[in-house]
Protein backbone atom coordinates (compact mmCIF):
# COMPACT_ATOMS: atom_id res chain seq x y z
CA UNK A 1 0.00 0.00 0.00
CA UNK A 2 1.86 3.25 -0.97
CA UNK A 3 1.03 6.61 0.17
CA UNK A 4 0.33 8.87 -2.74
CA UNK A 5 2.42 12.49 -3.09
CA UNK A 6 -0.88 13.99 -2.15
CA UNK A 7 -1.58 12.08 0.59
CA UNK A 8 1.13 13.14 2.04
CA UNK A 9 1.29 16.75 1.36
CA UNK A 10 -2.13 16.70 3.23
CA UNK A 11 -0.81 15.27 6.01
CA UNK A 12 1.84 18.05 5.96
CA UNK A 13 -0.52 20.58 6.02
CA UNK A 14 -2.53 19.50 9.06
CA UNK A 15 0.85 19.03 10.83
CA UNK A 16 1.43 22.66 9.90
CA UNK A 17 -2.41 23.88 11.07
CA UNK A 18 -2.31 21.58 14.25
CA UNK A 19 1.43 21.27 15.39
CA UNK A 20 1.24 17.36 15.24
CA UNK A 21 4.32 16.13 13.80
CA UNK A 22 4.43 13.42 11.10
CA UNK A 23 7.28 10.80 12.38
CA UNK A 24 7.65 6.70 11.49
CA UNK A 25 5.98 4.83 13.71
CA UNK A 26 8.94 2.54 14.22
CA UNK A 27 12.16 4.99 14.42
CA UNK A 28 10.40 8.00 14.97
CA UNK A 29 11.74 9.58 11.78
CA UNK A 30 10.44 12.97 10.25
CA UNK A 31 7.85 12.16 7.77
CA UNK A 32 7.36 15.84 5.83
CA UNK A 33 8.33 15.91 2.17
CA UNK A 34 8.50 12.00 2.33
CA UNK A 35 7.29 10.92 -1.13
CA UNK A 36 7.60 6.82 -0.90
CA UNK A 37 5.27 4.80 1.19
CA UNK A 38 8.67 3.94 3.42
CA UNK A 39 10.53 5.63 5.81
CA UNK A 40 13.89 6.23 4.30
CA UNK A 41 15.60 6.30 7.59
CA UNK A 42 14.72 2.68 8.46
CA UNK A 43 12.70 1.21 5.55
CA UNK A 44 9.87 0.21 7.34
CA UNK A 45 7.20 0.18 4.96
CA UNK A 46 4.45 2.85 6.18
CA UNK A 47 0.85 3.27 5.40
CA UNK A 48 -1.54 6.14 5.60
CA UNK A 49 -3.41 4.23 8.87
CA UNK A 50 -0.48 4.36 10.95
CA UNK A 51 0.98 7.66 10.41
CA UNK A 52 -2.63 9.31 10.81
CA UNK A 53 -2.97 6.99 14.23
CA UNK A 54 0.18 8.28 14.80
CA UNK A 55 -1.00 11.76 14.10
CA UNK A 56 -3.93 11.59 16.01
CA UNK A 57 -2.04 10.30 19.16
CA UNK A 58 0.26 13.22 19.25
CA UNK A 59 -2.61 15.74 18.60
CA UNK A 60 -4.77 13.95 21.75
CA UNK A 61 -1.55 14.00 24.02
CA UNK A 62 -1.08 17.80 22.99
CA UNK A 63 -4.16 19.39 23.53
CA UNK A 64 -4.50 17.54 26.95
CA UNK A 65 -1.01 18.72 27.66
CA UNK A 66 -2.04 22.97 27.14
CA UNK A 67 -4.12 22.73 30.76
CA UNK A 68 -0.71 21.78 32.41
CA UNK A 69 0.85 24.96 33.83
CA UNK A 70 -3.03 26.03 35.23
CA UNK A 71 -3.37 22.72 37.47
CA UNK A 72 -0.25 22.71 38.39
CA UNK A 73 -0.27 26.23 39.56
CA UNK A 74 -3.70 25.57 41.60
CA UNK A 75 -2.09 22.58 42.94
CA UNK A 76 0.86 24.45 44.75
CA UNK A 77 -1.81 27.34 45.96
CA UNK A 78 -3.75 24.49 47.37
CA UNK A 79 -0.28 23.20 49.12
CA UNK A 80 0.18 26.75 50.43
CA UNK A 81 -3.73 26.92 51.52
CA UNK A 82 -2.92 23.65 53.35
CA UNK A 83 -0.47 24.87 55.15
CA UNK A 84 -2.33 27.73 56.82
CA UNK A 85 -5.42 25.21 57.54
CA UNK A 86 -2.25 22.93 59.30
CA UNK A 87 -0.70 25.72 60.99
CA UNK A 88 -4.14 27.56 62.20
CA UNK A 89 -5.11 24.24 63.75
CA UNK A 90 -1.64 24.32 65.90
CA UNK A 91 -2.97 27.72 66.85
CA UNK A 92 -6.60 27.46 67.88
CA UNK A 93 -6.01 23.87 68.95
CA UNK A 94 -3.17 23.33 70.54
CA UNK A 95 -4.15 21.25 72.98
CA UNK A 96 -5.20 18.66 70.61
CA UNK A 97 -8.91 20.13 70.22
CA UNK A 98 -11.20 19.99 67.58
CA UNK A 99 -9.58 22.86 65.81
CA UNK A 100 -6.58 21.29 65.56
CA UNK A 101 -8.56 17.76 64.03
CA UNK A 102 -10.32 20.11 61.35
CA UNK A 103 -6.70 21.49 60.49
CA UNK A 104 -5.06 18.26 60.49
CA UNK A 105 -8.27 16.45 57.73
CA UNK A 106 -7.68 20.17 55.80
CA UNK A 107 -4.21 19.96 55.60
CA UNK A 108 -4.64 16.57 54.68
CA UNK A 109 -7.15 17.14 51.67
CA UNK A 110 -5.47 20.14 50.44
CA UNK A 111 -1.62 18.36 50.50
CA UNK A 112 -3.42 15.50 48.42
CA UNK A 113 -5.08 17.99 45.93
CA UNK A 114 -1.39 19.82 45.64
CA UNK A 115 0.02 16.28 44.98
CA UNK A 116 -1.85 15.27 42.67
CA UNK A 117 -2.09 18.27 40.70
CA UNK A 118 1.74 18.77 40.34
CA UNK A 119 1.88 14.86 38.95
CA UNK A 120 0.06 16.03 35.59
CA UNK A 121 3.51 17.53 34.88
CA UNK A 122 3.89 14.24 33.59
CA UNK A 123 1.04 14.92 30.58
CA UNK A 124 3.45 17.48 29.35
CA UNK A 125 6.27 14.66 28.80
CA UNK A 126 4.23 12.40 27.00
CA UNK A 127 3.99 15.31 24.09
CA UNK A 128 6.40 14.26 21.52
CA UNK A 129 9.34 16.21 22.06
CA UNK A 130 8.74 18.07 18.43
CA UNK A 131 5.60 19.24 19.27
CA UNK A 132 6.69 20.78 22.83
CA UNK A 133 7.97 23.61 21.14
CA UNK A 134 4.81 24.53 19.79
CA UNK A 135 2.49 24.53 23.15
CA UNK A 136 1.00 27.63 24.13
CA UNK A 137 1.28 27.10 28.09
CA UNK A 138 4.37 25.57 28.65
CA UNK A 139 4.50 24.27 32.38
CA UNK A 140 7.14 25.31 34.88
CA UNK A 141 8.54 22.02 36.29
CA UNK A 142 9.55 23.94 39.40
CA UNK A 143 6.22 24.76 40.18
CA UNK A 144 4.81 21.19 39.39
CA UNK A 145 7.79 20.08 41.65
CA UNK A 146 7.07 22.28 44.45
CA UNK A 147 2.98 21.75 44.40
CA UNK A 148 4.37 18.17 44.38
CA UNK A 149 6.99 18.70 47.58
CA UNK A 150 4.25 20.91 49.06
CA UNK A 151 1.95 17.75 49.04
CA UNK A 152 3.75 15.61 50.24
CA UNK A 153 4.93 17.37 52.84
CA UNK A 154 1.41 18.65 54.09
CA UNK A 155 0.02 14.69 53.47
CA UNK A 156 3.23 13.85 56.17
CA UNK A 157 3.10 16.36 58.57
CA UNK A 158 -1.08 15.81 59.25
CA UNK A 159 -0.78 11.99 59.48
CA UNK A 160 2.82 12.34 61.79
CA UNK A 161 2.76 15.57 63.39
CA UNK A 162 1.94 15.34 67.04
Amino acid sequence: MAIDERELERLADAKRESRTPLRCPQCGYDLRGAVASQCSECGYRISNREVQAYANEARARIQQAETVKEITSIGLKAGILGAGFLLLGYVLGGDGGGALMLGRVAAFFAGFVGFVMGMNITRFYRVPIEARDDLKNKPDPFVAGGSILVGLALVMLSLFLP
